[in-house]
């Protein structure tokens, strides 16, 4: 599991938005033969959920994800 979040500063200080705040959680867990991916965006409220969707980062993370598969299975 990886979890990262905008919601800290260095030193878990509380941070200051010029943006959308947000924590992610992407789960791996061995399924069959393969790896199944759970990404998982926490906002704090529905606003902040609704201007992140207009911004596209469905497909920034989608892009992502994308990424990581490919390195990973590049590593093998």
């Amino acid at each position: 599991r990886l979890v990262w979040t905008s919601m800290l500063f260095p030193g878990y200080r509380p941070a200051v938005f010029d943006d959308i705040p947000i924590t992610a959680i992407m789960t791996m867990a061995a399924e069959g033969t393969g790896t199944r991916y759970v990404f998982t965006a926490l906002h704090r409220n529905e606003a902040d959920l609704r201007t992140n969707k207009e911004s596209g980062f469905y497909q920034g993370t989608e892009i992502a994800i994308d990424q990581f598969v490919e390195h990973v299975i590049a590593m093998k």
